[in-house]
C-alpha cells in the first residue's frame, strides 16, 4: 500500500515538473490584473489536466519541441459540450474529466500563446 501512494504522489510530481515548464498566455489588454492572476492559476492546472487527458491525441512534436494545436472558439466549444468527436464522448466522460476540469482545459487552450 505505500508503495502505491509513494508511485502516485511521485507521478504528481513529474505531471506538476512538466506542467511547470514556461508557457506564456495571451490575456486581453484590459483585464484587470487580479482576473488575469486568476486565470493564469486555472491556466497552470488547465495545462496539467490537458497533458493527462488530451495531450496523447492532440499534441504532436516537431523534433524536441511538442505543439499544441491552436483551437479555434467554435472548436473549444464543441469539446465544453463534448459533441465534436464521438471519441470523446465515450472516452472523455464525466467521470474522466468533469465540467470543473474542462473547463479549466479550455481556459489553458483559449489563452496559451498561440503557435
Amino acid at each position: 500500500m505505500k508503495q502505491t501512494i509513494f508511485l502516485i504522489a511521485l507521478s504528481g510530481i513529474c505531471v506538476s515538473a512538466l506542467a511547470q515548464k514556461h508557457m506564456k498566455y495571451e490575456f486581453p489588454e484590459n483585464m484587470p490584473e487580479h482576473i488575469k492572476s486568476d486565470y493564469l492559476e486555472q491556466c497552470k492546472k488547465g495545462k496539467i489536466l490537458y497533458e493527462i487527458n488530451c495531450a496523447k491525441c492532440h499534441t504532436s512534436s516537431v523534433g524536441r519541441k511538442k505543439i499544441i494545436p491552436d483551437f479555434t472558439s467554435a472548436q473549444l466549444i464543441n469539446y465544453e459540450l463534448r459533441i465534436q468527436n464521438p471519441k470523446h464522448t465515450n472516452n472523455i466522460t464525466e467521470t474522466t474529466v468533469n465540467t470543473e476540469e474542462l473547463a479549466m482545459i479550455i481556459t489553458f487552450l483559449t489563452y496559451k500563446k498561440k503557435n
